[in-house]
């Protein structure tokens, strides 16, 4: 369908066509390829290094914590805040990626950090509060 197309215009642009690529597979609540696609334009598009990044690139490695939250992907959350977390400056963006990438909750020793992440989730735009719910986000 419509989303096959997409894919087969977008992927031969590389990394250029995976961020749009990524933003049609949200919408198809495919979370599993929606982070592999930003997962490929985030490796293309960020420098490696210690360096930190800068806002436009903490969101958007914001954005794949989310979509890797969704997909259930424990590993790959783990890969991206060994690579990314200590990257994150703006404090509202390192302690939202911190709790969508910290361990999970295992017992009644992590309520202090579930109590905190839940102000935390209460603060964050819509946007994301509507890509957790699986509702269209408009541009």
């Amino acid at each position: 369908g419509r989303l096959a197309e997409a894919r087969q215009m977008l992927e031969p642009l590389g990394p250029a066509g995976q961020e749009t690529l990524a933003d049609l597979l949200v919408e198809a609540q495919d979370w599993p390829g929606a982070a592999a696609a930003l997962g490929a334009h985030l490796r293309a598009a960020l420098l490696a290094g210690d360096a930190a990044l800068a806002e436009a690139a903490q969101r958007a490695v914001l954005r794949q914590a989310a979509i890797l939250t969704l997909a259930g992907d424990e590993a790959a959350l783990a890969a991206l805040r060994a690579q990314y977390g200590p990257r994150l400056t703006e404090p509202r963006l390192a302690a939202a990626f911190q709790a969508l990438t910290g361990d999970p909750m295992r017992g009644l020793s992590d309520l202090p950090r579930l109590q905190q992440e839940l102000q935390l989730f209460r603060s964050l735009p819509s946007r994301l509060e509507a890509l957790r719910a699986g509702v269209p986000v408009a541009r």
